[in-house]
């Protein structure tokens, strides 16, 4: 079973000043963090449920926790990470990989150049915690 909620980072403008972050000088993303067991998210029609679950609660980005990416995703050679991320991204989602990588990051060069290439951009981000997406 899977558990998943929208969040809303707090903006620093937000924190404590009771304004909520829908009233705050800068739009602050609407986060579905998913939240699934280990290796769940696999291949491309795995990402059919995160589909489903961001467009009921009306979501931005769709934050995965690298537990629940499989191991596949992390091998660029399977193709998984791109078809998971092209799937999202052609339903109007953005796909954020929330966690620490850095041991997948020490054994592929190939996968350290997608990183950073995709925290370039803005349909891809890899990032430590979801509050960082708001950066």
């Amino acid at each position: 079973m899977t558990d998943h909620a929208v969040e809303t980072p707090a903006s620093p403008e937000s924190r404590g000043a009771g304004v909520s972050p829908a009233h705050a000088a800068c739009p602050v993303p609407r986060v579905l963090a998913w939240h699934a067991p280990a290796a769940s998210l696999r291949r491309e029609d795995d990402a059919l449920d995160l589909i489903v679950a961001a467009r009921a609660q009306d979501a931005e980005w769709i934050a995965v926790d690298v537990a629940t990416l499989h191991e596949d995703f992390f091998r660029l050679h399977t193709g998984a990470a791109g078809a998971i991320a092209q799937k999202l991204v052609n339903y109007g989602f953005k796909l954020a990989v929330v966690g620490d990588i850095e041991p997948w990051l020490a054994d592929s060069v190939a996968l350290r150049a997608y990183v950073r290439e995709s925290n370039r951009g803005g349909h891809v981000r890899f990032v430590a915690t979801v509050d960082a997406l708001r950066r």
